[in-house]
């Protein structure tokens, strides 16, 4: 079955995470046809900012009251 979900660290004043996410749910909200294309880490890469623009617009982490400013990495497959 296909899901997408968010691992979340707490390190001192520290927080990480990884992101899983479903490529059909990707491809689909990027246009991305056929989705497998996403398995090509060439095509991951080329799009990894696309992906953190498109996932960044939806999430949200506040701590301490304040909205946390979120870093990405590039995506992997």
């Amino acid at each position: 079955m296909p899901f997408s979900y968010l691992d979340v660290r707490l390190q001192g004043t520290t927080i990480e995470g990884t992101l899983v996410a479903h490529m059909f749910d990707v491809a689909h909200d990027l246009n991305i046809d056929p989705p497998e294309r996403l398995l090509d880490p060439a095509v991951a890469a080329q799009q990894s900012r696309a992906i953190a623009d498109l996932i960044g617009r939806r999430l949200t982490i506040t701590a301490d009251g304040r909205t946390a400013t979120l870093q990405w990495r590039d995506a992997e497959v």
